[in-house]
């Protein structure tokens, strides 16, 4: 079926058979653009459940063929990547004898890129985590041939997500079974590896841990790691009939986190029947946002949004206590993202007929739909006359919002590959979050460099500073900033200064951001050497010590202790400062090596 206005390619897939790909340029929704997608994987049963972006913008879709996990890998434009796989596809050589069989798919920085799903073994299904280079090839580095195969218990083992982790080794999380009587009896599981593909021994219990929740089964879908290397898997978990929300949090070591609610677990009850999550993701303040489905009867589901505080308790400046239910028909929540500036996306299936339609939500950072996102913060988007659903999605590069998941064309046990590209123009009411110097902070700079996050898309930024809170006179102005940052000049010693910025996307600029101050410091705490003009504050130093004048060329810079000794030593281009943090107080001499000058020079640390 061709659906009127598409533009119809035809390629051929690694399997010989003919593929078509569908692109539709939809009309303007709002302040987005809509790009629709379906690809045959060349099987019955193409099943999407997993999207990434890459550095470059590409993106690559996890998925199922009847059974076998696959990748395929788009350029910019949305046509296949032939540098990739055959044609631009992978096929895997195990077969997940469940079908479909879920799974997960990360990019490392890089640009390998991390599979995990399941494996039949002919008896029961065990973990396995795949890696391949940028090409689609198997990563031989990874396991000796490209994939590890982990069983944990004495049953079936499920992988559901994958994360990575700073230092490169792999987290795989799903549940493991409990029971050879109830192939429904699990318990929520995850798996450490080392970057080389063997597990990591110092993670829970051999390389592993598991955690009994319910009385009947408790099963991870979805994982993130804080910036302080804790581990969060969400699921559900039940104990007879119905199911509840269920979240564990983990030390880096694997141990249970036991200053996350109860002993390391978190369960909400949303209604009297089932309740699930099926995805999570942080917040920059450290807040936990978890999307799922809550069913209000035995045959109607809404999207749930729950938010928790850092300890596990919900946050109930979010929602109705920390609750957010989406009704518009029959709907399933099954992934979310938070954008950077921190509103809220999730994707998933609804209907108000019998026909389901991909669901593309967008909530204010109070859990109230964005009313500028599509119609009044809800997107429905059709393929045609069958059901789809969004399984997956991931923010671009660019700003833009990126869904994957399957279609069902109508006929009898046919599904395809199903994505949608959002091309998003900046709200006008969207505005970048503030990020250094705190606000209200001392002892800066009179030179100080001030730092923001990012807004979506292509963005150019336009920063104030001013001496009064309203602006009404300027001390520093620049506009056309295409970084997140900019260094001020010209401010006065022992000065409030107040700062804002807005942004600038396809020729909108969005508010003004939220005012912060910071005060400059003294003159009289700043050493200025004549010759070399390098100037050092705060004088006396205590957790760290500015060095200004050589921003623009390769130093050295070492401190050394009363009697010559080294302490500590930097080395590079454009130095700002030194940490003192750690070091005891006293006098201390400090050696700056510039272009060829020295700087010797004694200073005063705080204890």
């Amino acid at each position: 079926m061709i659906i009127p206005g598409m533009k119809r390619i035809r390629i051929t897939c690694m399997m010989a058979l003919p593929v078509m790909l569908f692109l539709l340029s939809a009309a303007s929704s709002g302040q987005t653009s809509t790009y629709k997608l379906l690809v045959d994987m060349g099987t019955r049963y193409d099943y999407a459940y997993s999207v990434a972006v890459q550095h470059d913008n590409k993106v690559i879709v996890g998925g199922d063929a009847w059974g076998n996990p696959c990748l395929i890998r788009f350029d910019t434009t949305g046509a296949p990547d032939y540098s990739f796989g055959s044609s631009g596809k992978v096929f895997t050589s195990w077969n997940c004898a469940s079908n479909p069989a879920d799974n997960d798919i990360k990019v490392q920085e890089d640009g390998k890129i991390v599979l995990g799903t399941r494996y039949d073994n002919g008896t029961d299904e065990n973990f396995v985590v795949a890696r391949f280079h940028t090409d689609g090839t198997a990563d031989s580095t990874f396991s000796g041939n490209g994939k590890v195969i982990t069983r944990i218990g004495d049953y079936s083992d499920l992988c559901n997500c994958i994360a990575i982790q700073p230092d490169g080794k792999i987290l795989a999380g799903g549940c493991t079974g409990v029971d050879t009587a109830s192939k429904w009896m699990y318990d929520f599981a995850v798996v450490r590896y080392h970057p080389d593909g063997t597990i990591d021994t110092e993670f829970g219990e051999n390389g592993s841990v598991s955690t009994h929740i319910g009385n009947q089964y408790s099963i991870g879908y979805s994982m993130a790691i804080q910036p302080d290397g804790k581990i969060i898997l969400a699921g559900e978990t039940r104990d007879s009939i119905f199911s509840d929300v269920a979240i564990a949090r983990y030390h880096p070591d694997g141990s249970p986190d036991h200053s996350f609610g109860t002993a390391g677990i978190v369960r909400t009850t949303l209604s009297e029947t089932d309740d699930f999550a099926r995805s999570v993701a942080l917040q920059s303040d450290g807040k936990i946002v978890v999307a799922g489905s809550t069913q209000q009867d035995l045959s109607n589901y809404d999207i749930a949004l729950l938010r928790y505080l850092p300890d596990g308790s919900l946050d109930n400046t979010f929602g109705v206590n920390g609750i957010v239910k989406t009704d518009v028909g029959i709907e399933f929540g099954s992934s979310v993202v938070v954008q950077p500036d921190q509103k809220i996306i999730v994707a998933g299936g609804l209907t108000t007929t019998t026909i389901y339609d991909f669901a593309i939500l967008r909530y204010h950072t109070d859990g109230i739909l964005d009313n500028s996102f599509g119609n009044n913060g809800l997107m429905s988007i059709s393929f045609g006359g069958g059901d789809s659903e969004g399984q997956s999605v991931a923010l671009g590069n660019d700003g833009e919002i990126i869904i994957a998941g399957s279609y069902n064309h109508g006929a009898p046990n046919y599904f395809d590959f199903a994505l949608v590209r959002l091309f998003s123009r900046l709200n006008p009411s969207a505005s970048p979050l503030l990020s250094f110097p705190e606000n209200g902070a001392a002892g800066q700079q009179v030179s100080p460099e001030l730092v923001w996050s990012p807004v979506q898309g292509n963005a150019s930024y336009h920063i104030q500073i001013s001496g009064v809170p309203d602006f009404t006179t300027l001390a520093f102005e620049a506009n056309g900033i295409t970084a997140t940052s900019c260094t001020a000049e010209g401010l006065d010693y022992n000065t409030t200064y107040y700062w804002r910025v807005c942004a600038t996307v396809n020729g909108i600029t969005g508010n003004w951001s939220d005012t912060w101050s910071f005060t400059t410091i003294d003159e009289t705490g700043m050493a200025i050497d004549n010759e070399t003009q390098i100037r050092l504050y705060p004088l006396p130093a205590a957790d760290i010590l500015f060095i200004g004048g050589i921003e623009n060329e390769h130093s050295i810079v070492e401190l050394l202790s009363a009697d010559g000794k080294m302490i500590r030593q930097t080395e590079g281009f454009g130095i700002k400062y030194i940490h003192l943090r750690g070091i005891p107080g006293g006098m201390y001499i400090l050696r700056v090596t510039s272009s060829g000058t020295d700087l010797i020079k004694k200073i005063m640390k705080l204890e």
